[in-house]
């Protein structure tokens, strides 16, 4: 990663031309240098060597001087390339209980903790030992990149009556830069013999509360933190009055019916990781995240079990290694539940789910990869209008870290009348049952009709898709996973994001548990200062968000200091276009990390994904280095929310003129729009700018011409977010006559591909 420079020095008469020459053979023979990467300088007295990698290390050079009497070579210099090798996290806190001095067991401490290793120039061998008996090192050795996991335990009572004891753990690798780094470890104890009093802590940032006109999937995400160590996070809803009482139960005095258990997700949280690290055990995977179905849920008016309608109540339980359990709320300091509204009888999109893998399941060679799909039509009837998913699952795409993978295999049912289901026939399978009858029935009840919106639960149709992944072209850790939709009415949706791990023979740290791997720390490749002297790329980045492959792609645009702001709903997906590209980082707490799990980066197309799945929130830095420049991209990832159906899909302003203004000509009309659920830039495809006279009877509009668009507008940036800080918009026209006038701007919004909303001021020109 570092420059190497050869220098040489030749005299004679008359004075020589000089060339470099490298030998890959060992002196054997040597070929010409040119002036090409790596490579600089070929032809004067210093070659100059940049980002020299492993691969280069044995290379022999010498330079050759040529004059009218002759030629003279140099001596030869080899050139050994050593990596460096770091270790993260940088330190380790543990705590524990113990019935004091004389116990010879720990009864509560810190899970263990799983410490990745790195390299940067190049791999080698590595032992991982820590200098005092109580700290536990498993899979403690390997060569190149890796990982170990590091626990506490008690061998002859060694840590007796103390109550904080540190150990330092060495990561030896002899054949590199460094040799060696070390890790502290801090482990506090409390000598009391019983479970301390600190309650977990942390909170719930999405949904938000009082979410309204929640429809389809989202994301129950957060973080959580202790004093020991957490255990876990459980997602409960409220008990309704038609729940069947053994599925009811009281949770920290609270009358709740089970959904599902949250994963943890390492990395996923820097700015709580930049807050706790390293104070508090387990800081780098406070992150948790939990998708939720909501059409599973129950159909709060009609007292059905299932049907995603009405208020209900969310609760997220942290609980901790001395048993503790804590609701949290919106703030560390709030216990509150979260309150939602759903309004699934009136989604208008595709919904599902994926079965196979599970969320956050472990997963080797061949992949069975299960889910389903509905989507609701306009009537209950079927007829030529009918939109249904297409059952040749053309339009149904599996996508692994945001890159397509492949199409499903779709129509198929999973229930006693047969697969396929035969002409005549109805699907009986849990999902046919649950959305094909008017109230939800139990799996393998006989249908004879379908009665409802949704025409793949028709006679001889199914909603079953499937598709087998070979996990062994995965790298072993963790992945995301999901499907793309999109029904025949071109609507289109996201099912089932998820994270799952890869843990094929051959990974990295085998004999580590596949929790530990899953909830590995990102490697970090060095100091983000070191990205400092490299200016921003100067070329067109493209983007776009969604599962929708025929979307169009838009120029993300970059604010004054060069960094390109995107905004992406929770469980969406990014694509972004940069070219070429050597590298790509997740820029966190001033250092370079391995970009987030769920994406991937394709350095020869320059074409990076992230498909971020549940846990992440808030903004992300993504820095990705081209030759001698960078490209930042700050990722917003923000809770999925409804348009609020009284307010207008677009906001915007017109500066100048102002209502009531005396103009001279030319007239100059200018403002900013913006469509605050926009994804990239300002979400406006055009503003187009009319004028009517209204000092003449019966004047005729009259359209100025379209305005130009992505004006600098820092105001607005400040006020609505960075992403916006190119809504301005302006148009100079000379076409106006003395007279009055009443000019509207109209603009159009690329989201909803409709003009959503206008402004006029009236103005005399003279």
């Amino acid at each position: 990663g570092q420059t190497a420079a050869l220098s040489v020095f030749a005299s004679g008469s008359p004075a020589p031309t000089l060339q470099w020459q490298i030998s890959t053979n060992g002196g054997a023979s040597f070929a010409t240098l040119s002036e090409a990467t790596p490579y600089s300088g070929t032809t004067t007295a210093t070659l100059t060597i940049t980002s020299v990698t492993v691969g280069l290390t044995g290379n022999q050079y010498r330079a050759v001087a040529t004059n009218s009497v002759g030629s003279a070579a140099s001596n030869v210099a080899t050139l050994i390339v050593r990596g460096s090798i770091s270790a993260t996290p940088t330190a380790l806190r543990f705590a524990g209980t113990k019935a004091g001095a004389a116990a010879l067991s720990l009864m509560g401490v810190t899970p263990a903790q799983p410490v990745t290793v790195s390299f940067i120039g190049g791999g080698s061998n590595w032992t991982a030992s820590a200098n005092q008996s109580w700290v536990q090192i498993t899979s403690g050795s390997g060569t190149g990149n890796g990982t170990f996991a590091v626990s506490i335990i008690n061998p002859s009572n060694v840590l007796g009556g103390s109550t904080s004891v540190i150990s330092t753990i060495t990561v030896s690798a002899p054949a590199t830069t460094n040799t060696s780094v070390a890790i502290p470890v801090t482990l506090t104890i409390d000598q009391t013999g019983g479970a301390t009093t600190a309650l977990p802590f942390g909170q719930v940032d999405t949904p938000a509360q009082n979410a309204a006109a929640v429809v389809g999937a989202i994301g129950v995400t957060g973080w959580a933190l202790d004093d020991v160590g957490v255990t876990g996070v459980s997602i409960y809803r409220n008990c309704l009055t038609f729940d069947a009482v053994a599925s009811c139960q009281i949770v920290n005095g609270n009358n709740v019916v089970f959904v599902g258990t949250a994963n943890f997700v390492a990395g996923a949280r820097p700015d709580v990781e930049a807050a706790y690290a390293p104070s508090t055990p387990q800081a780098n995977r406070a992150g948790w995240g939990f998708l939720l179905l909501t059409n599973m849920l129950p159909h709060v008016p009609n007292a059905q079990a299932y049907g995603g309608q009405g208020p209900l109540t969310l609760y997220a339980f942290a609980s901790d290694v001395d048993n503790h359990v804590t609701l949290l709320g919106r703030t560390t300091t709030d216990h509150a539940p979260t309150t939602i509204t759903m309004a699934n009888a009136s989604i208008a999109t595709p919904f599902g789910a994926i079965d196979t893998p599970g969320q956050g399941a472990t997963v080797s060679g061949a992949l069975a990869n299960f889910g389903w799909v509905l989507t609701p039509d306009s009537n209950a009837t079927a007829d030529a209008t009918d939109i249904l998913m297409p059952t040749n699952g053309s339009t149904t795409v599996v996508y692994v870290d945001g890159v397509t993978v492949s199409t499903v295999s779709y129509n198929q049912c999973r229930g006693t009348v047969g697969n396929p289901v035969p002409a005549g026939a109805f699907c009986n399978d849990d999902v046919s049952d649950i959305f094909g009858n008017a109230t939800p029935q139990a799996a393998l009840t006989a249908r004879t009709a379908n009665v409802t919106l949704y025409r793949n639960l028709d006679a001889a149709r199914g909603p079953i898709g499937a598709y087998t992944i070979d996990t062994t072209t995965l790298t072993n850790g963790l992945h995301t996973i999901a499907w793309g939709v999109t029904d025949s009415a071109g609507r289109g949706a996201g099912i089932g994001s998820r994270f799952f791990t890869v843990l094929n023979t051959g990974a990295d740290a085998l004999n580590v548990s596949a929790a530990e791997v899953a909830t590995a720390p990102a490697r970090v490749r060095g100091a983000a200062s070191s990205l400092a002297t490299l200016a921003p790329m100067s070329g067109t980045v493209w983007g776009r968000t969604g599962f929708e492959l025929t979307a169009p792609w838009v120029a993300v645009p970059a604010d004054g200091h060069g960094v390109r702001d995107v905004q992406l709903p929770e469980l969406s997906r990014l694509e972004v276009w940069l070219g070429p590209t050597d590298a790509g980082y997740l820029v966190a707490n001033g250092t370079l990390r391995d970009l987030p799990p769920g994406s991937h980066l394709d350095s020869a197309r320059g074409d990076f994904t992230w498909a971020p799945g549940p846990g992440y929130f808030g903004t992300y830095r993504l820095a990705f280095v081209q030759g001698g420049a960078q490209t930042l991209v700050d990722v917003t990832i923000r809770p999925i929310t409804a348009p609020d159906p009284n307010q207008h899909a677009v906001q915007m302003f017109v500066d100048a003129p102002t209502d009531g203004a005396i103009v001279n000509s030319p007239v100059t009309v200018a403002g900013w729009a913006l469509d605050p659920q926009a994804s990239i830039g300002s979400g406006i495809d055009a503003v187009h700018v009319w004028a009517t006279r209204t000092d003449v009877s019966g004047a005729t509009a009259q359209f100025l011409g379209a305005a130009a668009l992505g004006g600098s507008r820092p105001d607005v940036a400040a006020a609505f977010g960075a992403q916006f800080g190119h809504a301005g918009f302006g148009l100079t026209t000379s076409t106006l006559a003395p007279g009055e006038y009443d000019l509207t701007v109209y603009v159009w919004c690329e989201r909803t591909a409709r003009w959503e909303d206008a402004r006029t001021v009236r103005v005399t020109v003279r």
